[in-house]
Parts: structure tokens; C-alpha cells; sequence
């Protein structure tokens, strides 16, 4: 490996901030999917699951795709 690190590496610090980091984004996401309001009509809902959930099935369906998905043709770094 001959990846050297840049003028800001954080040293053995580095691992426990990276951990740090995704647990709080992955809480935000969570704290983003619930609506502001706890009694919420269809015009205040917050419609982010239906958004991410929309994105995650046309993904999930162009990578699988039958002739065009990147299962076929996609190696991966490894």
C-alpha cells in the first residue's frame, strides 16, 4: 500500500471520528423521516420514505436489469 496521508490525517483518531460520523448521519436520517408535527394531514406529511424508497427501487431495478443492468457488466475494485 503505498497511500501516503495528507497534511490533515487525524492519526488513530481517525477511525473513532469516521465511526462517529456515520452513526450521526445515519441518526439524522432516521430523525429526517418522521414528519414535524406528531398530528400531520397528507399536505404536512413528510414524504421522505416515499422519496428514498422510489430511489432505492429504480436503483436496485436498473442494476439488476435484464440486458442493461451493471450486474452484468460490473467487476467492482476487487
Amino acid at each position: 500500500n503505498n497511500f501516503k496521508s495528507g497534511p490533515s490525517h487525524l492519526g488513530k483518531l481517525s477511525l473513532p471520528v469516521a465511526v462517529i460520523a456515520v452513526v450521526w448521519m445515519v441518526f439524522m436520517i432516521l430523525v429526517f423521516f418522521f414528519p414535524a408535527n406528531p398530528q400531520t394531514t397528507t399536505q404536512q406529511m413528510n414524504y421522505t420514505v416515499v422519496v428514498l424508497g422510489g430511489f432505492m427501487f429504480l436503483a436496485i431495478s436498473w442494476y439488476y436489469c435484464p440486458v442493461y443492468g451493471g450486474v452484468h457488466w460490473f467487476t467492482g475494485p476487487i
